[in-house]
């Protein structure tokens, strides 16, 4: 499972990745550690895809927090 991870705002961002049916690949984000549940979307054909949907979702979240 290939992981990505970066800073953003003060808070640490993982996004990691794994294959699915049909070889695409679907990502899972933790922040600080903590898991975030997905939106309902369909998998990336690429792992870089699967990482940037990833990290605009984890980045939407925490600027709407922030």
């Amino acid at each position: 499972m290939p992981q990505f991870e970066i800073e953003h705002k003060g808070h640490t961002i993982k996004v990691a990745s794994t294959i699915v049916r049909g070889g695409k690949y679907r990502w899972a984000v933790l922040i600080d550690g903590v898991l975030q549940p997905p939106p309902e979307i369909d998998p990336s054909n690429t792992w870089d895809a699967a990482r940037d949907q990833g990290m605009a979702f984890a980045k939407g979240l925490i600027d709407v927090v922030k």
